[in-house]
């Protein structure tokens, strides 16, 4: 793996929609509100998961409004690796039980 790779993969491990960052209580409450808001309306199909597509509108609209590391993935275009790296179970969906285990592993 050349320095690029490597960087890219270290750029995008930390980027995978860790939906809350350093900041109060508050605002970190408001960042899991907003982002809970976008999974459902990411999830077009009503399932209370998100397939690929779904997944993309998903980082999407958590890059606009500034939410967790989202725009990184977006201006990586990494959305599959990213969505490879959540889907713990490989059955092609994302739950909120499974964004919620990444979100917990990065604040640890």
């Amino acid at each position: 793996m050349t320095a690029k790779a490597r960087r890219a993969t270290f750029l995008i491990a930390s980027a995978i929609l860790m939906l809350t960052a350093a900041r109060p209580a508050l605002a970190a409450d408001a960042d899991r509100a907003k982002a809970k808001a976008n999974f459902v309306q990411a999830d077009s199909d009503g399932d209370g998961r998100l397939n690929y597509r779904e997944f993309v509108t998903f980082v999407d609209l958590n890059a606009a409004q500034g939410l967790g590391r989202a725009a990184t993935i977006r201006r990586l275009n990494a959305y599959k690796r990213a969505f490879e790296q959540l889907d713990s179970n490989r059955d092609s969906t994302i739950s909120q039980q499974e964004l919620a285990a990444q979100v917990q592993r990065q604040s640890n």
